[in-house]
């Protein structure tokens, strides 16, 4: 079910093939050997993106040298990635290790962080990132949740707020140059 629906939503959108890979690699439980090749695939996308940029352009020759076809880095997204990272890793053992569920939406913000940083070689890197860091939505509930005190969850709580409003103002702002309507 899931791949005839991802098939079908390539019809309008061809950059979700990517979670075909993706999502099934999510939720695997790496060991070590496996983090230190996957920091060595990242360090490559860094090192060698004119070999990755003619690959991604055999499968998606519809965006070299087009609009998508930006480079960009997003650093807000960089940031709000690497937050969320370094939150998990400090709740790591209460929420995440045993929890399939919770690994997998880990695994996926660690996808979104390596996407946003060693990868703006590729057209459309934001949406690519968002097939990844849509999972936020749930991670960042569940690891403010899972602090015992009540005080700093609220707190948490209260700061999270403010900063989707003010993402969203940032957002607004920096759209109504760029044809965003």
């Amino acid at each position: 079910k899931f791949a005839v629906l991802v098939l079908l939503a390539s019809t309008f959108h061809i950059s979700i093939l990517i979670i075909l890979v993706a999502y099934p690699l999510g939720l695997i439980k790496w060991k070590p050997w496996s983090i230190a090749v996957m920091s060595a695939i990242s360090a490559s996308f860094l090192a060698l993106p004119n070999v990755y940029r003619r690959l991604v352009f055999l499968v998606y020759p519809q965006y070299e040298n087009t609009i998508y076809d930006t480079g960009e880095i997003s650093y807000t997204n960089i940031a709000r990635c690497v937050l969320v990272l370094i939150f998990a890793i400090i709740l790591y053992k209460k929420v995440i290790k045993d929890s399939e569920k919770n690994r997998f939406l880990f695994n996926m913000n660690i996808f979104a962080t390596i996407v946003y940083i060693c990868c703006s070689f590729l057209p459309v890197v934001s949406r690519i990132g968002y097939y990844f860091n849509i999972f936020q939505i749930i991670l960042i509930p569940t690891l403010i949740n899972a602090i015992p005190k009540k005080w700093i969850r609220v707190v948490l709580k209260v700061l999270l707020i403010a900063a989707g409003f003010a993402y969203y103002i940032y957002f607004l702002h920096s759209s109504k140059t760029n044809g965003t309507r």
